[in-house]
This record gives structure tokens, C-alpha cells and sequence, in this order.
């Protein structure tokens, strides 16, 4: 886990978050008076989505983690791993993606990686977004077409000729087929660049 800063804090970082999970707990009547509250993970990474800093999210995190019979799971990763890209700590991100297969018994699913594309994608960081497929691959997992779609819309808005480019080599040197919604992605590019006569992407390889 991550190395959370000014750790003093947590005990009443803690205390607070708690009193909202119940709150949220006794509304919405997921866990019954007879048993001991125990936060969901769906509850965890809303609470994790509601901080309002990078610290305040490592520490709800790290909270939930010391809860009794609570595990975290795909969708508190995914949760966290989001707003660290909303603040570009794309150091922390890389370190969480690492511990999950013995944190959790599982490497990060399609979703977390779409998650990280797009926000490289928000940071305008063009070439990071393009080696999140080869960081896919380092996970004993091939890319799936919606990991190629999410990289090839990042794209087109930034570089049309890049996309094509990725499309050619990556998408179709990967053996992945492309979709409606793929080639939909390379005209909306064209358009932008004013290249629609370029538009028959499918028979052309794009």
C-alpha cells in the first residue's frame, strides 16, 4: 500500500467517515440491526469517489482496509485509482496496480485499465495512453477491443494521424478486429481535421 502522508490525522479522518457510512447504511437498510455494520465495497468507493484530496482518498482506502471482515475488491482499486488520476499521480496508480494480485488475488480488470487511459487522456498525456496496451500485456492479459476503443478516442482528439497509426499497428497487429463504434471513433477524427474523404477507414486499413 502506498505510504499515506501525515498519518497522524486518520484516527479522525476515520471517526468521521465511519459516522457517514452508517448514516448511509441506516438510509439506505443494506445492513439489518441485528449484525454489526460492516461497510459494502460499493460504500467504500463511493466514500473513496467523495474525497476531496489525494490524502483524504489513501486514507479512506487504508481505513477501510483495517476494517473487521471487510476485503477490498476491482471496484474500491478502481475507485482510488480514479481520483489519483484526477490529481495526476500517476506514481501511485503504478505502485496500486503492482500490489493487486496478492492484495486482492487478482490483476487489475479491463475496467481499472480503461480508467487509467482515460485519465492520461484528461492530463493530455498522449504517449502514456498509447503504452497502457503494452502495460496490459505485463499482466499476462491481451488488450480488449474496449481498451483499444478507449485509447483510439483519447487519440483522434489530440493527433488523427497517430490514431491511425495505432490503429494499423496496435489494434490490427494485435490481431483485434475493429468495431462499428472503432471506425465511428476514426471518422469523428476525420471530421475534426476536416478528412472525411478519408472516411472508408474499414477498407482502406485506415
Amino acid at each position: 500500500m502506498p505510504q499515506i502522508s501525515n498519518p497522524s490525522t486518520l484516527p479522525i479522518f476515520c471517526s468521521l467517515t465511519y459516522q457517514r457510512f452508517l448514516f448511509c447504511s441506516l438510509q439506505s437498510k443494506c445492513i439489518s440491526s441485528s449484525s454489526s455494520p460492516v461497510p459494502s465495497q460499493q460504500h467504500i468507493a463511493h466514500l473513496i469517489l467523495d474525497q476531496k484530496s489525494v490524502s483524504q482518498a489513501l486514507q479512506t482506502f487504508k481505513w477501510a482496509s483495517k476494517l473487521p471482515n471487510f476485503t477490498h475488491s476491482q471496484s474500491t482499486y478502481r475507485a482510488l485509482i480514479h481520483k489519483l488520476c484526477t490529481f495526476r499521480r500517476f506514481d501511485i496508480v503504478k505502485e496500486l496496480l503492482q500490489e493487486m494480485p496478492n492484495a486482492i488475488g487478482s490483476p487489475p480488470d479491463e475496467d481499472i485499465f480503461i480508467t487509467i487511459v482515460r485519465g492520461l487522456g484528461r492530463a493530455r498525456m498522449v504517449k502514456r495512453v498509447i503504452k497502457v496496451v503494452d502495460l496490459v500485456t505485463q499482466f499476462g492479459k491481451k488488450p480488449s477491443l474496449r481498451i483499444f476503443n478507449s485509447v483510439l478516442d483519447v487519440l483522434v482528439k489530440e493527433d488523427i494521424d497517430l490514431a491511425r497509426e495505432f490503429y494499423r499497428k496496435k489494434m490490427m497487429g494485435s490481431g483485434v478486429e475493429g468495431d462499428e463504434y472503432t471506425f465511428g471513433i476514426l471518422m469523428k477524427g476525420l471530421c475534426l481535421t476536416n478528412r472525411i474523404g478519408m472516411g472508408k477507414l474499414g477498407e482502406q486499413g485506415a
